[in-house]
This record gives structure tokens, C-alpha cells and sequence, in this order.
């Protein structure tokens, strides 16, 4: 962590993963590995249908990180993406290509 984050409530910042800025996390966050969050439109949260929550994160390369617990998060693969519905996946497609396209401009 650098700069002026904040980290509270139930939010876990664990692995790999890089926060810097002035940012507030807070509540059911999991960040990890490969994390590189400098905003708050670099994560978000979602519930799945069964009630989970799980964090999409942007990660070093811009490529979507998946947090659910703090033994598992990490960049998603086809693999991790098992299960997470249409709607996040959806979400998941749309935002790899908007941290990607960031990534290359950086």
C-alpha cells in the first residue's frame, strides 16, 4: 500500500497486490494478487446468485483479478470464471477490455 489508502470494515488486501492513492476501501473487499489499483473504478463488487461476494479487481497487465477469499484471488482464467453467471461474466468481458485498452496507453 502507498500513498494515502485507506483500508477498513471487512476489506482484505492480501498477495501480490498494489494500492496507491488516496482511496477508501472498505466492506466486503477481497484484492490480491496481481492487483494494481490506483482509483476506485479499478474494483468493484458483485453477489453472485447464491449469495457470495466476490471482487473484480484490475490487475498489473489489465487484466481482470478475481477475489473471493483471502486463499482465493488472483488473475481469473477460464478456469476461475466456472460458475460466476451471465451477467458477471458479461461484466467480466467488459471490463478486460476497458483496463487493457488503459494498460496499452500507459
Amino acid at each position: 500500500m502507498h500513498g494515502r489508502s485507506r483500508i477498513g470494515g471487512k476489506a482484505l488486501i492480501c498477495g501480490t497486490a498494489v494500492v496507491a492513492g488516496a482511496l477508501r476501501i472498505g466492506g466486503t473487499v477481497v484484492i490480491g494478487d496481481g492487483a494494481d489499483i490506483t482509483c476506485a473504478a479499478d474494483y468493484e463488487t458483485h453477489r453472485l446468485s447464491w449469495g457470495q461476494t466476490i471482487t473484480l479487481y484490475r490487475c498489473q497487465d489489465g487484466a481482470v483479478g478475481l477475489g473471493r477469499s483471502g486463499t482465493d484471488h488472483g488473475p481469473l482464467t477460464g478456469r476461475r470464471a466456472l460458475l460466476l453467471g451471465p451477467t458477471v461474466s458479461r461484466r467480466v468481458d467488459e471490463l478486460g477490455a476497458l483496463w487493457s485498452t488503459a494498460a496499452v496507453r500507459s
